[in-house]
């Protein structure tokens, strides 16, 4: 099997014009507990640049938020355009503070797929990861929602990641 190495860069792109609907939040992770996280990320796109990972392929997102340039990664093992190995976490964490470091304005991260992430990965070395980028997000104006089913992983790991990141949900 031959695999071919592919190289993104995650370019910070405004597409929506506007204040960010009024949505204010201090720049860090947040775990967000909702079923559904898209209708809280549509909240967060006017007049910010997004980067989308997600284990939903980027035509949902582009037909559904209405976005062209917004550059949506899809997180899988099978390659192809726009698509980052489960695996590659260093790679994957090399293309979001690239694109945080980029520029000064206010940007926004969705990262879904973090249980896949621990499926693939161990549930520390994805703790480290989400640390490492929130760090990385309080220092360079973003914004990280990381949608995250509390049933989906144990409940010491949620707690540890609770303790760690402020949690966005439906209370």
């Amino acid at each position: 099997m031959r695999e071919i190495l592919v190289h993104y860069e995650l370019v910070p792109v405004v597409e929506l014009r506007g204040d960010g609907g009024n949505e204010r939040i201090t720049p860090g992770l947040y775990i967000v507990t909702v079923k559904n996280a898209v209708p809280l990320l549509k909240r967060f796109l006017a007049g910010r640049a997004v980067a989308i990972i997600s284990r939903t392929p980027p035509e949902f997102f582009r037909t559904t938020l209405g976005i062209e340039k917004t550059p949506v990664i899809w997180l899988t093992s099978v390659g192809g355009k726009d698509t980052v190995h489960p695996r590659r976490l260093e790679y994957l964490t090399h293309l979001l503070v690239q694109f945080m470091r980029k520029s000064e304005a206010e940007k926004v991260i969705y990262l879904d797929g973090v249980e896949y992430l621990m499926t693939e990965n161990g549930f520390i070395p994805v703790f480290k990861f989400l640390a490492y980028l929130k760090d990385h997000a309080v220092m360079n104006n973003t914004i990280i929602l990381v949608p995250i089913d509390p049933k989906s992983i144990g409940e010491r790991e949620f707690r540890l990641l609770s303790r760690e990141f402020e949690t966005i949900g439906d209370d």
